[in-house]
């Protein structure tokens, strides 16, 4: 994972302790420190999601996350943000659409993987929602014999090309191929699609996550 994870302020204090899971960082075009892909960015991802709540910065990627949820960003964006951790799977900078991620994780699936379930197990997380499906793919391999399972589910298709709402559950104490790290607890991931991809709609997805929401706005005083 990428350094500097954001730690929401009541994400500690839910029940369901959730960590939205972005791919990576992206080059800068104008800031020469964060210019060469497959080093690591000078900022911390904490310092992204900041920047967007203070509104200095308005990061589509995170809006769109919120709206996958069914949610009004308008509404709930500071209150959504505060009850989850987010973190980047790749630990490095990519370019956009110029293969240096899919290189990445080819090349440190299991360094991922132990980065990412150390963070889990530190952090009691229960719950991933990763948004994108490079990541997601990449994951420890299941250990469908002890009970672990992985579904799909098209929500959409449009020109032949269809999208999918994806889960799967890794159990505690249990092997995986691609890590070396035990979990502690058992583990639900959900995986969309990367919100900047082509045809990305959030609307798609939000009959299914609507049901996956670990909190209740509505009910907060």
């Amino acid at each position: 994972m990428h350094w500097g994870v954001f730690h929401g302020e009541n994400a500690d204090n839910q029940k369901q302790r959730v960590l939205i899971l972005g791919e990576s960082h992206h080059i800068s075009r104008s800031n020469r420190d964060n210019m060469e892909a497959g080093k690591p960015a000078t900022y911390a991802t904490a310092s992204d999601v900041a920047e967007h709540l203070r509104k200095e910065k308005t990061h589509d990627f995170l809006t769109q996350i919120v709206c996958a949820f069914g949610w009004e960003p308008d509404k709930v964006n500071e209150r959504f943000w505060h009850s989850v951790y987010f973190g980047n799977y790749i630990d490095v900078l990519c370019g956009i659409k110029n293969g240096v991620a899919k290189q990445m994780v080819s090349q440190n699936r299991k360094k991922y993987n132990n980065q990412l379930f150390d963070f889990v197990n530190e952090h009691k997380i229960s719950t991933i929602f990763c948004f994108g499906v490079l990541p997601y793919q990449h994951l420890p391999g299941l250990a469908k014999n002890c009970g672990e399972y992985e579904e799909k589910k098209c929500v959409n298709e449009e020109n032949g090309r269809k999208r999918y709402f994806r889960e799967c559950l890794y159990m505690a104490g249990v092997e995986h191929r691609e890590t070396d790290v035990k979990l502690k607890q058992d583990l639900q991931v959900f995986c969309v699609s990367h919100p900047a991809s082509f045809g990305f709609k959030a609307k798609d997805y939000a009959t299914e996550l609507k049901e996956k929401r670990w909190i209740n706005f509505d009910e907060e005083k």
